[in-house]
This record gives structure tokens, sequence and C-alpha cells, in this order.
């Protein structure tokens, strides 16, 4: 019945002559649709045959899986959908294609699909042989070098296996034609879209092969990124094998992308900063022979490099007290410790009056052996104190002073660490919680790592023992001040700045409950932060350091600090999309440019837009190559410095930590430099165009501005305002 009407959308659409449709539907009949398992392929009709009487025309068999779909898709009522669908004039397709859509099928069938998806076709494109597709041999030669097809093939029937058995469903064997995927469809109508814009005579596995690198999503996709195949790369070999004007434009335009990538150079640092294997060895020395503890050590020595103090929030037995006494150790300095409670004096802490000075009438501690003469302190369960104990504790900890008697004393204090089950409850306190600039929330070991805990306990030697005073110390106050001198030469760059002035906003006005960071707090983080960097041998602060703030912008609740985190990643992938300045420069090239294609797509085209044209397309390229390299760099520096977990440009982060920035930075960044390089390979594709003799010039000035004449919108949007805008100025 639908043979016999040659207007029904079921032939229409397709464009296969009814008669065709006609034997196919005779051999479907016969085998297809059939109980025999086997079937013969269908019978492909050479070029230039007849057809039973029909105008001359070849039957193409690759659309048979669309034909049933159809078929089936009416047959249920959805004439509407299937007019949506517009597919490809399969009658444009080369034999050679032909061969591929063919083995595809069979491909999906191996490979236990219900459809035939993008893989099955890339699968094919790898798979055919030269005898059947010659042009797909050679296609996949220039493509993928040194990639195997049985390796394909292989890994494809692995991951087939494995869905299988995950699903536990099998498609089924024979049965009639399976049925594109949509994916699959999209790609076919791209094919031939590609082989238009080209000008070539049919459609053929090159253009099969870029519309499928087209998908940024798909099996077909994942495929080429299992085994490391750069879809640009992939791209640009596949042009070289295309004859045709656009053909060179836009391999010429690939070239000169891939020459700015090979230009990119990363420079390695050649030597650690001076205090590296300080660090490691301080680090290996607070750490050994604990589990889950190594954020609390590293805090623990930046708060002593940077002069600050550290609060440990936990329940008793965590190793808080464990700790400061080995930074005692590191430093080779007098350790004082105390457990404070409400019925505390004075006198425990910074010593008992002395009487000799009272014969005097004056009024003077004996502070020998107590907290003003220590280097490293320990408070345990500070917020417990009396009023006198707290209120001189406020100026020891931030000026570094202790009024003892008449006299202002300076104190030798290099970190203090104080300790508490709670968090302070009463305003009154915030000013002495405000003295510890970092923070941290000491949980107990995870039950994952209790094992690995009980044979640490089991191999960890007394502490006395690894207490020889002989020893020089790991790192000193001296340290301290030359990492601090060291830090005023790196960079806080401006953007960073704005972010941690962002931060405070939020945290004030949209964080539940808010948290009100000081003047002083805000100040010192912003310092800290820069020593940090510069402890880590990096010149600049940049967004790995910022992760630090985790440990400072908190106050009345510990998952605060996974907040802050969250934030910080949210906007750190914003920042690494819009790249600050350089997105300012696209923006404006691409805006300009809007209205001189629109100039160029107007005909007959006047020798005033192509001059202008030819003027201003130079110096587009050569601001969009800086911007490009500018990003390129930015990337691979990037990558660099994710790469090496252990390096020590990471040193104060966690691997978790890393994960979450790679995650976060990584695809923002390629995005970034795609951008980029799309306007780039605009402007160099019209500016090749520009150079060539007028009758291939209007052809592919015609065909690069097919895409940006289809777009309603934003042509309404550029014809709106394309009178008013300036000329370009570089």
């Amino acid at each position: 019945a639908l043979c016999s009407c040659p207007s029904h959308p079921a032939l229409v659409a397709p464009k296969v002559a009814p008669s065709s449709m006609a034997l196919w539907c005779a051999g479907a009949t016969s085998t297809s649709f059939s109980s025999t398992p086997s079937r013969p392929a269908p019978t492909r009709l050479a070029r230039g045959a007849g057809a039973a009487g029909s105008t001359s025309q070849r039957f193409v068999v690759s659309a048979s899986a669309l034909l049933v779909a159809r078929a089936a898709r009416l047959s249920r009522g959805a004439r509407g959908k299937a007019q949506e669908d517009a597919p490809p004039d399969y009658d444009k397709f080369s034999d050679d294609l032909i061969v591929v859509v063919q083995s595809a099928e069979k491909n999906a069938v191996e490979l236990n699909a219900a459809q035939i998806g993008t893989d099955a076709l890339l699968l094919s494109l790898l798979t055919v042989s030269e005898q059947e597709s010659p042009n797909a041999q050679a296609t996949r030669a220039a493509a993928f070098p040194g990639v195997e097809a049985d390796a394909v093939a292989a890994y494809l029937q692995q991951r087939s296996a494995s869905s299988a058995s995950d699903s536990g469903r099998k498609a089924p064997a024979g049965g009639p034609p399976k049925m594109f995927t949509p994916m699959t469809r999209r790609a076919l109508s791209t094919a031939q879209q590609e082989q238009e814009r080209l000008g070539h005579a049919a459609v053929e596995p090159a253009h099969l092969l870029l519309a499928l690198l087209k998908e940024e999503h798909g099996h077909s996709m994942e495929l080429l990124q299992h085994f490391e195949q750069n879809t640009e790369e992939v791209r640009r070999r596949v042009l070289t094998t295309l004859e045709g004007p656009l053909a060179k434009l836009r391999l010429d335009a690939s070239n000169v992308l891939k020459t700015l990538k090979e230009e990119v150079v990363v420079k390695a640092p050649t030597e650690e900063p001076p205090l590296a294997a300080k660090l490691r060895a301080a680090y290996q020395q607070l750490t050994e022979g604990l589990v889950e503890r190594s954020v609390e050590a590293k805090l623990l020595l930046l708060a002593a490099l940077s002069g600050e103090h550290l609060f440990l929030l936990g329940p008793p037995g965590t190793a808080k007290s464990l700790l400061a006494r080995r930074l005692a150790l590191v430093c080779r300095g007098h350790f004082f410790e105390r457990l404070l409670t409400r019925f505390s004096v004075p006198e425990e802490v910074f010593g008992p009056l002395s009487l000799r000075a009272l014969e005097n009438d004056e009024l003077r501690r004996k502070v020998d052996g107590y907290l003003p003469t220590a280097d490293v302190a320990f408070l345990d369960e500070i917020f417990k104190a009396n009023s006198s104990i707290l209120n001189a504790l406020l100026t020891l900890l931030n000026e570094r002073r202790f009024d003892n008697g008449g006299e202002r004393m300076e104190v030798p204090l290099w970190c203090a660490v104080a300790a508490s089950n709670e968090l302070p409850e009463s305003d009154e306190l915030d000013a002495l919680f405000d003295r510890f600039l970092l923070r941290r929330q000491v949980p107990r070991v995870s039950d994952d790592q209790v094992p690995e805990f009980l044979r640490s306990s089991l191999d960890l030697a007394s502490e006395a023992s690894t207490n020889d005073a002989s020893e020089e110390p790991m790192l000193s106050v001296m340290d301290s001040i030359e990492a601090q001198s060291q830090a005023g030469k790196t960079t806080f760059p401006s953007h960073l700045l704005d972010l941690v002035v962002s931060l405070r906003a939020y945290l004030r006005d949209e964080a539940e409950p808010p948290v009100n960071l000081s003047d002083r707090r805000l100040g010192k983080a912003v310092r800290l932060l820069r020593l940090g960097a510069s402890l880590c041998g990096a010149k600049e602060v940049s967004e790995l350091d910022l992760l630090l703030l985790q440990h400072i912008c908190w106050d009345k609740e510990p998952s605060q600090a996974t907040e802050v985190r969250v934030w910080l990643l949210e906007r750190m992938r914003r920042l690494a999309q819009e790249d600050g300045e350089d997105n300012d420069l696209v923006e404006k090239v691409k805006f300009l440019l809007n209205p001189l294609k629109l100039r160029l797509r107007r005909k007959p085209r006047a020798s005033g837009t192509l001059s202008m044209a030819g003027n201003d397309l130079p110096s587009m390229r050569e601001v969009l190559e800086e911007v490009v390299k500018t990003r390129l760099e930015r990337l691979a520096q990037l990558k660099q410095t994710l790469q090496d977990h252990t390096a020590h440009r990471l040193f104060w982060l966690e691997a978790s930590e890393i994960l979450e920035v790679e995650d976060a930075l990584i695809p923002s960044a390629e995005q970034s430099v795609e951008k980029a390089e799309a306007v780039l390979k605009d402007v160099l594709e019209l500016q090749g165009a520009l150079d060539l003799a007028p009758t291939a010039r209007d052809i592919c000035l015609d065909a690069l501005l097919d895409d940006f004449s289809n777009d309603d919108k934003r042509m309404s949007e550029v014809i709106r305002g394309a009178t008013r805008l300036p000329r370009w100025q570089p």
C-alpha cells in the first residue's frame, strides 16, 4: 500500500523510489520477517541501473532500518513525529558509505544492541575491509594511525557484555533490520550537510567521521576518549583526505590552531623552595604513626610558620595534644600544656607570684616554665577558663606580649594550639576565638581506617625516645621569619582578591547561619594565603591556595567549612570559564564579527565590504591568537600542576581536594580554550576565503555563512544592532 502512494511520507522523506521500496519489501517478506534467523544482505542496485520501469535510481539498503522504523511509527499513528525527523538523502550516499552503514548493522547485532548506535558506525569505519570500502580504509588510515581495529572491537564487545550482564537483557537475534538511534540519524544528516558545504559529489565515509566528531556525547565520543584520540587532531587528519577549497580552508585553520598548541611551553620548576625539604621532614615527624591526621598536621605547620594559632574541635583521645607536643619536638622548643577549668587560677598558666618581688612592693610573676616562656603551648578546654585568664590570653596570643608587674615583656610563643569539645556559646568569648585564625574539627578515626590505626599503634615508638635535644630543629622561628619575608615577593591577583571579598559578603548575607569575619581576620587570611603559596614555591597566589579559606571562614558550625569549599569550587569554575580580561576580548571580537558576517552574506558582495573585512580580520586574528596562547598556557600549567598529587605545589591540599579542583577547573579551562578557538577558527576561515579567487571565494563564503544565516534569532539580533556598531579597533 505504501509503494502505491508516491506522496506518502515514508517514501518522500527518504527519497526512495516506490519501485525500489517494492523491491526491498519483497526481499524483506522472504528474509527479514521470516522465521529464518539468518538473512542475506539486502540487494543494492548499481548506480545508473534501471529498476522495473522506474526512473534510473539505485536502492539504498542502508535506509532499510529507517524505513522500517518509519513504517512502525506511522502504524502507531505518529505521522507528525516522522515528518519532524528530517532524514538525509540516502540517494547521495556513496557505495563506500553504504557498505559502512551495512556493516554497522551487523556490528550492532554482534554487540547485542537494540539499535544501531554511533559506536557501531565508528566500529564499522575502523573494521570494514579495503576491498569492501576503499575510501573508508583511506579515511581510517589517515584519521586513526596506531589504533588497531581488533582492540576497538574487543573493547566494545567487553563493554556490551558488561552492559548486558548488568541489565540482564539481551537484544533479540534476527528479526527486522535494526533502527538507528536518534544520534545516529542526526550524524547521518550532519554527514550530508558536510558533503553539501564542501561541494563534494557524494557523501563519503570521511563526511560521516566529521559528523561523528561533532557529537560531544554518545558512544562514539566515549570510544575516542577511551583510546586517547583528540577530536580536533582527528578532524584535522580527516580534512587532509578531502579536496576542495573549503576543505583546504578548514585544514589551514586547523593547522594554525595546532601550531599554537605546539608552541605552548610550560616551564617545570627547576628547584624547590628553600623550606620544602624542612616542611616535608616536619610533616613526617608530626604524622608518624597517626592515621587521618594529615590535614591537622599541615594546618599546624602553616599556623606556626605564619605566626598564627590553631583551634582543634573534637572529642577526647583524637591526638590533639599529641600533635602540639610533636610540634615542640620539631622546633626543639619549650612546651607548655594545661587543662583549663572554671576553677583554674592565673598562677597555673602564667606562673606564681614572686615572693621576693612582693617584699619590694612589686606584683611580679615567676614565669619560667609557664606560658609566657613557652615556644609551643597546648591549652585544653580553653573556653572553660575564667575571665582573669582569658583576658590575659588576648594580648599574649595576638601581640606576643605579657604584662608582668609594671613591665610588658615579649614572649617567645611560636604557636599555640587550643582544643575544646564544644564551641563557645557566649558572645563574650568571640574575641578569644577570633585569635585562632585556623580552625579544624577533628573526628575520630573512620571505621575503614581502624585496622591501619591499630597496626600503627603497635609500631608507634615512645615519644620520649624521639626527643633528642642535641639534634638541630627541623623548623624554627627563624624559618618562620624568613618564610614571611619571602612571601612578600609573591603577588596576589586582583580577581582572587575580589573573590575573597565576594566570599565575605556571601557568608555575611546569604550563609545560614551567617558568618561575620572581622577585619583583622580577613587581613590575616590573605596574608596566610600568600604565605602558603610562597612556601609551595609559587610566584603568584592561585585558585588552589584559596581552598585554605575553608579552615578560616567558619565560626558557629564546623559544617560551614564544607559550605565555603563548595562555594569556592563553584566560583573557581566560573572564573576558569570567564577567564578575566581575555573573555572580554573574545566577546568583543565575537560581537563585532557577527555584523561583519551579515555584510558578507548580502549579495552581491560590495567591494567595500570585502575590503573592510580584509582590513579587520587580520587584526582580529592577531588578538585572538594571543588570547588562545594565553589560555592554552594556563590550561597546560594547570594540568601539569595537578598531574602529580605529591608535588610540593600541592602540599597543603589533600588528594580528595585535588580531585575536586581538577573536576572544577580542568573542564572549565578547556571550555574557555575551545570558546576562543572557535572564534579564531571563524576568523581564520573567513580570512582564508577572502584570499581566494572570486568564484571560489563566493562558494566558500556561502558555505561558511550558511549556519549563520540559518540562526533566525541571532540574525534578528545582529540586524537590529548592526547599524549602531563601531568599526573594529584592535
